[in-house]
């Protein structure tokens, strides 16, 4: 089955990236540290990163014929739960049996909490 990726997905996907980015930046920003410029650049590649290893393991995990794990919300929209490192993503997709194409609706990231 091909795969593809709404709009809605990719903005969550890119969004999130530009919240992370963000609070790194936001964290390390006028610190005066000589490797300041550095710093930043290593943030944005990981970033970079980041997007890259999300689109890929969603590419992972869908690619295979049934999809392992996934639970049925209604009619062809389906629900996955998996880890990437410490983050917990949900994936809505739905499938188009017709056209032999499964769509990512939806992408939630999540940390998991810490808990003292």
């Amino acid at each position: 089955m091909e795969l593809r990726f709404r709009e809605a997905a990719h903005a969550d996907i890119s969004h999130f990236v530009m919240r992370y980015e963000a609070v790194w930046l936001s964290a390390y920003r006028d610190t005066g540290i000589w490797s300041e410029d550095f710093f930043f650049k290593s943030v944005h590649v990981n970033g970079n990163t980041l997007f890259d290893d999300i689109y890929d393991t969603i590419e992972q995990q869908l690619s295979s014929d049934p999809v392992i794990g996934r639970k049925k919300l209604r009619g062809n929209v389906y629900e996955l739960h998996f880890r990437i490192s410490n983050r917990h993503v949900v994936v809505h997709y739905s499938e188009d049996k017709q056209e032999n194409t499964r769509w990512v609706e939806s992408i939630s990231i999540g940390r998991k909490p810490i808990i003292f």
